[in-house]
């Protein structure tokens, strides 16, 4: 509390002791002693019915005020139980992420491998009707679990990288799906559409890589940005081995993820 507000609640407390001061020094200088206390003694024992409502109505806020620090106790309590249980959940999600990056991982490296494979068949910057394709990975199923259950327990400022990573997955699931429907219909697949898409596994495998450090513990902060070097990285793990393909994409990676942020 400031001086000045102890010194304004200070002044009516003053000025209400001197008050009663001044009065009982008149009342002992009007009278005796023994009379001024007899009466004050008659005084107190006419109003008995207030002593004993006031003695009532203290035990009664004394009761209450023990009830609200036991219900606020249990509430604490609670609280930390409740904190200890999604700490454990937490770790335990976080201690199988290595394992589940290491499968999205694998999933990109497939992934690029089967556009790649289309890549090479393209002719004149189209995909042939007549070439065949190859079958296509499918998401890790108990990936998109550990990583839904990793986003239950991690901080609202922590979710976005790995929000991003499940959005990335879906966008590239569906557009390996979409050549398939695009060859039965009057759409061609292009070139430029293969290697947007072998990009998208790039992307992913970058993404997946960038998170290794935290699921091992070696870090406590999800990093939300990635270096031009890990994406180039990303992009040769990925079997890109084209220099002019491999540099355009690991640019087009390391501006896509920044960007994010």
């Amino acid at each position: 509390m400031k001086k000045r507000h102890t010194f304004a609640i200070g002044i009516p407390i003053g000025l209400l002791v001197f008050a009663i001061g001044r009065e009982v020094c008149l009342a002992f200088a009007a009278q005796s002693w023994g009379t001024v206390i007899s009466e004050a003694l008659a005084a107190v024992g006419s109003l008995r019915w207030i002593d004993t409502t006031l003695a009532t109505g203290l035990a009664a806020v004394a009761a209450a005020y023990f009830s609200v620090r036991a219900v606020h106790s249990q509430i604490n309590q609670a609280e930390r139980t409740e904190q200890r249980r999604n700490d454990a959940k937490r770790a335990a999600a976080r201690a199988v992420l290595p394992l589940t990056l290491s499968k999205l991982c694998g999933y990109a490296k497939d992934s690029s491998e089967a556009m790649l494979t289309l890549r090479a068949v393209c002719v004149s910057g189209i995909l042939p009707r007549t070439a065949t394709l190859p079958q296509f990975p499918a998401i890790p199923d108990a990936a998109i679990t550990d990583l839904k259950e990793l986003i239950e327990y991690l901080d609202p400022g922590d979710r976005r990288t790995i929000a991003e990573l499940i959005g990335d997955l879906q966008v590239q699931a569906a557009r390996m799906l979409g050549i398939e429907a695009d060859r039965r219909g009057i759409s061609s697949v292009t070139l430029h559409n293969i290697e947007t898409y072998v990009g998208d596994a790039a992307k992913i495998y970058a993404r997946s890589s960038m998170l290794f450090d935290y699921a091992r513990g070696k870090t406590d902060i999800i990093p939300t940005t990635i270096s031009l070097r890990d994406s180039r990285t990303a992009t040769h793990m990925v079997n890109i081995y084209d220099h002019d393909l491999e540099e355009r994409l690991s640019r087009r990676i390391f501006h896509q993820i920044n960007s994010d942020i």
